[in-house]
């Protein structure tokens, strides 16, 4: 797999994710569906942060590499913007309950 390609699918997976996650913000009732629309939400919001911090820190690694970046800074950006992602979602659940 080529790493402009791997790039353009994650840039593809954040304005899907993104969009999706505000036409659930505003078109699902949180109350007639509650399970529902939290998991949509928990799953459109994690695709939205992963894809965004996967974007930023090959944005970062690629200055601190001076250009130099193959493909496993991509999939090691992946893999970090994961447990970014997750760690957000926890502090919302955790300052929710």
């Amino acid at each position: 797999m080529k790493k402009r390609f791997l790039l353009f699918l994650i840039f593809i997976i954040f304005l899907l994710s993104s969009t999706t996650l505000f036409l659930i913000l505003n078109y699902l009732d949180p109350y007639e569906y509650k399970i529902l629309s939290i998991t949509f939400i928990i799953i459109s919001f994690l695709l939205t942060t992963t894809s965004f911090f996967t974007l930023l820190l090959y944005i970062i690694k690629k200055i601190y590499f001076r250009g130099n970046i193959y493909i496993y800074h991509v999939l090691s950006s992946f893999r970090q913007s994961f447990f970014i992602s997750i760690f957000f979602i926890s502090l919302i659940y955790f300052n929710y309950f």
